[in-house]
């Protein structure tokens, strides 16, 4: 049976009465009408175009009603079965390590089935933190209003609920994670070119070399990894002081100084 019947010139009346008695014995719908519209369609009556749209409208919300449960009633089949597959590979590892715990020797079938499940796990663990890599990444670039927030609230939301995300989508998310790439890059140049200001004026280290690397990052230049950790050794250093010039540091340190002198 169709969703739906309609009425026209060319429906039988057949059709109509298997409907009327499909909707009475799933009991849906105005009993008392259903059984209005019965007798009406066995005394020859012509149905009136209300009930005509009440049969139409009833039978589509009835097959979407089947169709849902027959979804519900496979997924629950579906479950059950991984549930006992679950389960029975469980006992079976189960009983591999107690026979690894007695020392006894393992078959090659069951060596072969433990390291097929080791494998799954460690697909799906690589799966999870890809996943939630992916989540932060797009929470990153919501709070940096990069993007659409809505269209990345909606791949986000089918991330954390284990739905797939279309390769439309996958590829929008690459195009924003690009953007936030060079945004990042670029505020750490800036951050660091703050440094050697700092350094400059508190005339710590070398001043020809760290103008050098700050000439080098304002003119987007690559700065060689020597001169990166020098740097940070150097603003390590002002860290050090600006820490000790704090009160708190500062009357521990006088402390310190008393005592020795005692």
């Amino acid at each position: 049976m169709k969703s739906g019947v309609g009425f026209d010139d060319n429906s039988t009346t057949l059709r109509a009465q298997k409907l009327v008695q499909r909707l009475q014995e799933a009991k849906f719908g105005d009993l008392d009408r259903l059984d209005y519209i019965k007798k009406a369609i066995e005394s020859g009556n012509t149905l009136y175009e209300s009930d005509k749209q009440y049969l139409e409208e009833k039978s589509k919300q009835l097959q979407r009603i089947i169709d849902t449960q027959t979804k519900a009633e496979l997924v629950m089949q579906a479950f059950n079965k991984l549930h006992e597959s679950e389960l029975r590979d469980s006992q079976r590892l189960d009983a591999i390590k107690k026979e690894l715990q007695q020392g006894k020797q393992v078959a090659e079938n069951e060596v072969n089935f433990l390291n097929t499940k080791y494998e799954e796990l460690q697909q799906e663990i690589d799966h999870q933190k890809r996943v939630q890599w992916t989540i932060g990444v797009i929470k990153r670039l919501q709070e940096a209003e990069i993007g659409d927030h809505t269209r990345l609230e909606v791949i986000k939301s089918a991330l954390e609920e284990g739905r797939s995300v279309e390769q439309g989508e996958v590829s929008y998310l690459k195009e924003q994670y690009k953007l936030l790439q060079q945004i990042d890059a670029i505020k750490k140049v800036q951050s660091s070119i703050d440094s050697i200001k700092k350094l400059h004026e508190a005339e710590i280290g070398n001043y020809q070399r760290l103008e050098r690397i700050k000439v080098a990052l304002e003119k987007g230049r690559n700065v060689e990894p020597e001169e990166i950790s020098y740097l940070k050794e150097k603003y390590e250093e002002l860290l050090i002081i600006e820490r000790s010039k704090t009160p708190s540091n500062k009357n521990n340190i006088e402390n310190i100084e008393q005592k020795t002198q005692a």
